[in-house]
């Protein structure tokens, strides 16, 4: 009982001090509206151009998609979070960790939550504007099914997300900089995530190696489920990501525990 007090107590400090910026919400909902008209302009001269060549997707299934990588990219914004722990390494301060009655661990990934919960909130009133404003275009699924199904594999992929932004951070301890990764990593997993560019528009020899990689089944998966042109794989899906997870689980615990002993409290 008192270990969850405590993981109650942080979810309401994360969520307290993400309401102080209220304008960074209010962005968050706003700055997409952009993101996706453009590709709305550019698949628009794409699918114009190429009239008769399959692209795997219809335009409404197009624009679909990005409203629905929008979204899942919203949810999945918590790097600061990871980006934070590895300045504190940095600066000497990452004894605080170790003298809180909370493992740095669970601190970690109760504040990763709270940020996914607090963004999970803010879609739907974000997805709400999207589709009204881009409702000529949007997918809605066929069966209820096809939604249902993608949801808890979608978190599995955010939950591999948080995992390798943990390791990220620890590696402050023995590197000079760490700062380059975190957005190394941001533009290399959105691209082999289908951030982008959907990945059924790559060849077939990368979809081959995609399949055996964490990324594939994150973003671009879920989507494919939920526009009903993907639903033979997902028992493969789940149990890719479930595999990743708990490889990461034991290399982060081993890093952990390296890191603890490694650390000497000052700035390094």
């Amino acid at each position: 009982m008192k270990r969850i007090k405590k993981h109650l107590s942080i979810m309401k400090i994360v969520l307290k001090n993400q309401a102080i910026y209220r304008f960074n919400l209010f962005a968050s909902c706003i700055f997409p509206i952009f993101y996706i008209f453009l590709y709305l302009v550019i698949w628009n001269a794409i699918f114009s151009s190429n009239k008769d060549k399959d692209l795997g997707f219809s335009f409404g299934m197009m624009i679909t998609y990005y409203i629905i990588v929008s979204l899942f990219s919203r949810w999945s914004s918590f790097d600061h979070i990871a980006i934070s722990i590895a300045s504190d390494i940095k600066n000497g301060e990452f004894s605080k960790y170790l003298i809180r009655p909370l493992k740095l661990v669970s601190f970690y990934f109760t504040s990763c939550i709270s940020i996914v919960f607090l963004n999970i909130l803010i879609s739907i009133f974000s997805l709400s504007l999207w589709i009204l404003i881009f409702s000529k275009y949007f997918v809605f699924p066929n069966q209820l099914q096809d939604l249902i199904s993608s949801i808890p594999l979608l978190f599995l992929g955010i939950f591999w997300l948080m995992q390798s932004n943990f390791l990220i951070s620890l590696l402050a301890l023995w590197l000079d900089e760490v700062y380059a990764f975190f957005h190394i990593k941001r533009t290399l997993f959105g691209f082999l995530m289908g951030e982008f560019v959907p990945l059924s528009l790559f060849p077939a020899s990368f979809l081959f190696i995609f399949k055996f990689l964490p990324f594939y089944y994150i973003f671009y998966f879920p989507i494919e489920i939920y526009l009903g042109k993907e639903n033979n794989n997902i028992l493969m899906a789940y149990l890719c990501l479930i595999a990743w997870n708990v490889s990461f689980y034991f290399i982060n615990n081993i890093v952990y525990k390296k890191a603890i002993k490694t650390y000497s409290g000052v700035s390094i």
